[in-house]
């Protein structure tokens, strides 16, 4: 998976950036710098791991525009691969709530 260089967040566009070693800190394999407007994805994932760990982070984004300070790292990843999944799944539905 290409990851795109940039995504819109609640109206705040965050650079997107693929770096080597990100796990060799703290075992992460993405990370949200939303003071700064950065995810950073590790540039080793797969593309299937790649794209759930960029849903991952976009959902920090959204919790900490959105006031919430606290994140629970199990219910994170679970909305992450749930979503891409989801989106996956629905591919026919996705598309019709795009075009509305």
């Amino acid at each position: 998976m290409t990851l795109p260089s940039s995504v819109l967040v609640g109206g705040v566009k965050y650079e997107v950036q693929e770096v080597s070693r990100l796990r060799d800190k703290k075992d992460s394999l993405g990370r949200a710098q939303c003071h700064r407007q950065r995810i950073k994805i590790d540039s080793g994932l797969g593309g299937d791991a790649k794209a759930a760990t960029l849903l991952h982070e976009v959902i920090h984004a959204i919790l900490y525009q959105t006031g919430h300070d606290e994140h629970v790292e199990p219910h994170i990843r679970a909305l992450g691969y749930g979503l891409l999944a989801l989106m996956r799944d629905n591919e026919e539905w996705i598309r019709a709530v795009l075009d509305e």
